[in-house]
């Protein structure tokens, strides 16, 4: 164990080590190739000395200055061109390249075959999670290519301006991509290039199917399958059969398509690409879906989930069990469609909450670690500074006694207010990451209250069809699925509250409140959802009285008292409601004979501590508390072997 902690502690300072020394290398480079520029010298060991201090830039983020950004590769071209370094222009293409992280992974259209919880734009606006990106930049690439072009490079040229094409590609800015792609193009035909001639028509094909121009789509991936035939590139064909096959989709051209998709299929199985041949398997079931061949599609599905689960490959498996749901549907097998359908629900929400909580986390931590890198590098900044200065005052310090004297004060102040610039620049970015933390939760709950809607809608008349034939399994599948839709626009209910509590715009609105209509009104909600776990909902007492509250907060209140005990009493369990008067309040009690919680969870509930302080999110209960307390009411739990209560006291209406 001693050796193995040992080990760690010494790859770790060796890496520290690594680092500094690379941040040293850049100092010293900048020293020599811009601190003293005016010594400097045109000759071939600066030309790499400029390449060199470039991918260090581009290794260590925080710069402080244009000065160590990758950018400064450009003075070791412009140098070659000066020594007519032809060795210096060839390497300045991998330089850059390097510099920008960029890449040229061929483009795959995916479409899923059923209809998303959330639109894929709101989760865009944060973060970009399920698109390749190629890298590259918009602002640098022009320069490379007027350079190239004076020097009459036109395939360096094409490929510095194909680069620049990806970059507004990524950023769906497709009419600059267009451009840029043609300018490309015009280069590579000079020289007859028909490898990058071929890549950039598969691009230009996917902008124009993204454009909904699918005509246009279609002639330039013609044109990118005959250059894979000409040169015999098996590994860039399958991904132009896939990209053609979805625009014929897209067209309504599923005879088309089939053809497609089966050709690279083919590919595919030769290749060992496990993954995209489960894609395309989907793919030919859906075209065979189109064409109502309903029993080849079954078994096209499920060959491709079978190799879906031997690859754990979860997305590829939830898409086929949608798309197996609704070919079982329609052949007639109405059993095997609600498994696949419920076994699709399960792994769909699964899947979802998984990506919600990466992307959450992953945001926050970037942005926090990007703040840290670049204080930390400001610190080191600072202190090399500080030293370079501190040297300079031992060596002139008798004859400049005086104006060194003045300096380090001068220095002095400086570091302390940058100190306190960057304090405040830290302070205030946490606080707007606070505020994006809430507003993301709160756009997420917003943009799922549609499609939950939108289901109970579609739910309705499926359920009374079932009804009206007598189909009892389906039935009772519908109405748990009905049940479960309820308990999600609750809990969407809950997070909106609680996001709009965080930014402080949820304000109580005190009014008069007659509480047995709105007891009577949520119980009746509530009775399916009671009698699917063989449960019971009993108003024991409640006077006709009236309170002074907030309507729609004392609603969430008894929507999320009854729903709690539904859900973790167990099944068969009797919900008891009573209320009393007290003098100048009305206490409600909620009392179940289920399972009840701990006395630990009970306590710290009841010493108001934070959720997280009772090792429990339960965020039902805590916005139950907040709303009681600001109708200036109080609340108190119980729980013991017999059961669990909760009390809460609401004032009464007073007319004065």
């Amino acid at each position: 164990m001693r050796i193995f902690i040992f080990c760690c502690v010494f790859v770790f300072q060796l890496a520290q080590n690594i680092a500094a020394q690379s941040v040293l290398r850049a100092n010293q480079l900048y020293d020599e190739l811009f601190v003293h520029a005016n010594e400097l010298t045109d000759n071939v060991e600066n030309v790499h000395k400029y390449y060199e201090y470039a991918l260090l830039c581009s290794e260590n983020e925080g710069a402080w200055d244009a000065l160590k950004e990758p950018e400064v590769c450009f003075y070791g071209l412009e140098m070659s061109i000066r020594l007519r370094y032809q060795k210096g222009i060839d390497d300045f293409l991998g330089v850059l390249k390097q510099c920008y992280y960029q890449n040229e992974i061929f483009p795959e259209i995916e479409n899923v075959t059923y209809p998303e919880s959330v639109s894929r734009k709101t989760l865009r606006l944060l973060q970009q999670r399920r698109k390749v990106l190629h890298g590259g930049t918009v602002d640098w690439y022009e320069r490379a290519y007027l350079i190239y072009m004076n020097q009459h490079m036109f395939r360096e040229a094409g490929i510095v301006s194909f680069w620049n094409a990806l970059a507004f590609y990524d950023l769906e800015n497709f009419s600059q991509a267009h451009h840029l792609f043609a300018q490309a193009k015009r280069c590579f035909r000079v020289v007859n290039d028909d490898r990058y001639l071929m890549k950039t028509s598969l691009f230009e094909g996917c902008t124009y199917y993204f454009e909904k121009q699918y005509s246009n789509a279609i002639n330039e991936l013609n044109t990118a399958a005959s250059l894979c035939v000409k040169n015999k590139d098996t590994i860039a064909y399958p991904s132009v059969l896939n990209n053609r096959g979805e625009t014929y989709l897209a067209m309504n051209e599923p005879v088309l398509a089939l053809n497609d998709f089966s050709e690279a299929l083919r590919f595919l199985v030769l290749l060992q690409d496990t993954n995209r041949a489960i894609s395309l398997r989907i793919k030919l079931a859906h075209a065979h879906y189109l064409l109502e061949r309903y029993q080849i599609c079954i078994e096209t599905l499920q060959q491709a989930i079978e190799s879906a689960n031997r690859s754990a490959n979860k997305h590829h498996k939830v898409n086929a069990l949608y798309l197996l749901a609704c070919s079982q549907s329609k052949a007639g097998n109405a059993a095997d469609a609600n498994i696949s359908f419920q076994q699709f629900i399960l792994l769909r929400d699964s899947l979802f909450t998984a990506e919600v909580d990466s992307l959450a986390n992953e945001r926050e931590y970037f942005w926090i670690n990007k703040l840290g890198r670049q204080i930390t590098n400001q610190a080191f900044i600072d202190h090399e500074r500080n030293k370079y200065f501190v040297e300079l005052r031992k060596s002139k310090l008798i004859v400049f006694g005086v104006v060194i004297l003045a300096l380090l004060l001068a220095v002095v102040g400086i570091v302390l207010y940058r100190s306190g610039k960057n304090k405040k620049r830290a302070n205030d970015y946490l606080s707007q990451l606070d505020k994006t933390r809430n507003l993301f939760f709160s756009i997420i709950a917003h943009d799922l209250r549609g499609p939950l809607i939108a289901t109970d809608y579609l739910l309705k008349p499926a359920i009374s069809l079932a009804e009206q034939k007598g189909e009892t399994e389906l039935f009772s599948s519908l109405k748990e699925i009905e049940t479960q839709n309820i308990r999600r626009k609750l809990l969407l209910d809950n997070l909106l509250s609680w996001a709009a509590l965080q930014r402080g715009s949820m304000k109580c609105n005190l009014q008069p409140v007659s509480i047995k209509p709105l007891v009577e009104k949520v119980v009746s909600f509530c009775h399916f959802a009671a009698k699917q776990t063989d449960a019971s909902v009993i108003i024991d007492q409640m006077p006709d009285v009236t309170l002074s509250a907030d309507p729609d907060m004392m609603q969430l209140i008894l929507r999320n008292l009854i729903d709690n005990s539904l859900k973790h009493g167990g099944r068969g369990v009797e919900i008891q409601i009573n209320g009393v008067s007290e003098g100048p309040n009305l206490r409600i009690t909620f009392a179940d004979n289920g399972k009840g919680m701990s006395k630990e969870a009970v306590d710290a509930f009841n010493s108001k501590s934070t959720p997280d302080d009772t090792g429990s999110s339960r965020l039902g209960l805590s916005l139950i508390r907040y709303f009681v307390a600001e109708q200036n009411g109080q609340i108190v739990l119980q729980s013991n072997k017999d059961g669990f209560s909760i009390s809460c006291t609401i004032p009464l209406y007073v007319n004065n």
